[in-house]
């Protein structure tokens, strides 16, 4: 029906009763009725129930459930939110409830869906991202299957409460059910309060008879025929249990039984690694949109920065105390000094400085080997970024693009430096690119080492975004193919257009600076998140210019990451004069500027600036 790949909540439902429908737990009849439910009562409707992930895929007493939606965005209890927002929520799940009439009605999925109604309390009725979704679903409180009261006082304090045109969800659907709970009523007519008890009755376990012509249920279970032998047996039962719980014990005695039984191990582990995969994914969309929240839901003290002490040796002259941000700002906001800014485009922000330098960076080795990185401009033609990004690569199939030239551009590689042996043996590794020379980028003035605790901002192009871009994607694809029939890559760009995805921007703090390696290499420790695909990429101060190459990552002996590394900017300005490759430098201290809101960050220059520029 839906892409539910977004985490909502992981719930133990051990204390739980699960409805059953013929027997299965009502959570395992998902995959089979969702798409129905969605075809009869819309697709709205059907994203109410959270789709659960069984740690073994099957249900099993005690397990842990995974749950996920179609929905994104902030996961709060629905009574845990304000009554102003809670209003248009409730709104909400009460159409949505209702309209899951029809699907009731219907004799294919109305049974399943009846017990769905079923939810472990209240507090598995939520919101997400606005929209009421329910997990829990198909449950009940308690060990024991309740009594009817229990049941029509809980359904009161659930879902019922929303809507008077449900009836009280069965807790077991026999296999000579025959229709849906709500058969013999109008699928808009509200279900009379005096039915509710008939129909809790008519599915529960004890076999009593509705009174003619009510509302119940088409599968409420009569009892035997008054014509078959009713003798009292209050033995037959035990034993039917006892000798079927022996069965049971033999077999889960079985070696290897215990362990996934429905399931081989590459069945198993295929199966974990989509839940896993569909986990990080959610993960990291989550990620994604808190890290575009806007400014003004942070909040800042009036005076945004604090000293830090510096220390002072004996006998030396004291240092004066650096200021720092509590809060790193956004980027968006942060205006460039005019002595760090070296072209009139843009408006001048942090931002618009880094994503109109920064670059993607592609480089290909026949016949379908891809290397991806980032880079950024020094001047009009030259694109710096890390060797190992275009090391293996045919030096004539390297490709920039940006939104700022407007598409991909075929370029070549005009220097580079010796490659790194190893993460424990650093030497600088870096590479130098030359495009036809273009005014429509801006360029990073090289600036100082940053102190310590001080501000600082990155950008890139990490892989595991560029993978989910689908535009971006296919322009692989198409570009791939044509460079295996040609050998022109200026034709083979001509022939696959791309829409440019817009730069990763993030902003931290400045954590370490040490020298590393045997070649006592300086390098820059930041706590901004790096990935692969973030080599080559810019780590700018709080003035806009360059402080050093994002190169590695630190990782740990089990490969988990431990530290997101740059090569110092003096290694690159030494780097681009041994080369004679022209830029520009700022080695002054930087002094923040003042804050712009972020309607005067993006609004469009004046006009005599674009008549100049022009």
């Amino acid at each position: 029906m839906r892409d539910n790949r977004f985490f909502v909540r992981s719930t133990d439902v051990s204390g739980y009763t699960p409805a059953r429908v013929d027997g299965l737990v009502a959570i395992q009849s998902y995959s089979d009725t969702i798409e129905r439910i969605a075809t009869l009562a819309g697709p709205d409707a059907a994203s109410l129930f959270a789709e659960p992930v069984l740690p073994r895929g099957t249900f099993t007493p005690g397990a842990a459930i995974s749950w996920y939606s179609s929905h994104e965005g902030a996961t709060t209890e629905l009574d845990a939110i304000d009554e102003v927002a809670r209003k248009a929520v409730v709104e909400r799940l009460t159409q949505r409830l209702e309209a899951l009439s029809p699907a009731l009605a219907d004799p294919e999925v109305g049974p399943a869906l009846s017990t769905w109604l079923n939810i472990a309390s209240a507090k598995d009725i939520l919101s997400v991202g606005g929209e009421p979704v329910l997990v829990d679903w198909g449950f009940l409180p308690g060990t024991n299957p309740p009594s009817i009261e229990e049941r029509t006082q809980h359904f009161a304090r659930t879902l019922g409460r929303f809507t008077s045109r449900l009836p009280l969800p069965p807790v077991d659907i026999p296999e000579t059910a025959t229709g849906p709970a709500i058969a013999s009523a109008p699928a808009s007519a509200p279900i009379p309060p005096a039915a509710a008890p008939a129909l809790s009755m008519a599915s529960s376990n004890s076999g009593s008879r509705l009174p003619p012509g009510s509302a119940g249920p088409a599968f409420s279970s009569d009892g035997p025929p008054p014509d078959r032998d009713r003798r009292f047996r209050p033995w037959l039962a035990p034993l039917i249990a006892t000798i079927a719980a022996a069965i049971v014990l033999l077999i889960l005695c079985l070696p290897g039984i215990l362990i996934y039984p429905a399931l081989t191990n590459s069945e198993r582990d295929a199966f974990e690694a989509r839940r896993l995969r569909a986990s990080n994914d959610s993960l990291e969309d989550q990620l994604k949109a808190l890290q575009n929240a806007t400014p003004e839901r942070v909040c800042r003290a009036p005076d945004p920065f604090v000293p830090v002490p510096q220390p002072v040796l004996p006998g030396s002259p004291p240092k004066p105390d650096l200021p720092m941000e509590m809060v790193p700002r956004d980027p968006q906001t942060v205006p460039v000094p005019p002595k760090a800014r070296t072209d009139q485009n843009g408006t001048g922000t942090v931002a618009d400085l880094l994503e109109r330098d920064t670059v993607l960076v592609i480089a290909f080795t026949p016949p379908d080997h891809l290397s991806q990185g980032t880079g950024f401009f020094v001047n009009d033609r030259n694109i710096v970024t890390n060797h190992h990004v275009i090391a293996h690569a045919d030096q004539n199939l390297v490709f920039v693009a940006s939104k700022a030239l407007g598409g991909a551009r075929h370029a070549k590689v005009v220097a580079k430096s010796m490659p790194p042996p190893s993460e424990r043996d650093l030497r600088v590794d870096l590479a130098v690119l030359e495009i036809e020379p273009d005014t429509n980028h801006s360029i990073l003035k090289l600036g100082p080492t940053p102190p310590k605790l001080s501000t600082a901002y990155v950008a890139g192009y990490p892989g595991f975004l560029l993978s989910r871009d689908t535009q971006y994607q296919q322009f692989l694809q198409g570009l791939m193919a044509s460079l295996q029939r040609s050998d022109n890559p200026d034709h083979a760009l001509a022939e696959h257009p791309l829409r440019v995805p817009g730069a990763d921007l993030r902003s931290g703090r400045i954590n370490n600076l040490m020298d590393s390696g045997e070649n006592s290499l300086p390098i820059i420790v930041h706590d901004m998140q790096l990935a692969q695909g973030n080599s080559g990429g810019p780590l700018v101060d709080a003035c806009g210019r360059l402080a050093g190459i994002n190169t590695l990552l630190f990782q740990n002996d089990q490969g988990a990451q431990q530290g997101n590394v740059a090569q110092d900017v003096s290694i690159v300005r030494k780097f681009l004069s041994d080369n004679n490759i022209a830029n520009q430098s700022d080695e002054t201290a930087c002094q923040p500027a003042t804050p712009q809101p972020p309607s005067a960050a993006q609004s469009p220059p004046a006009p005599h600036a674009q008549d100049e520029h022009k």
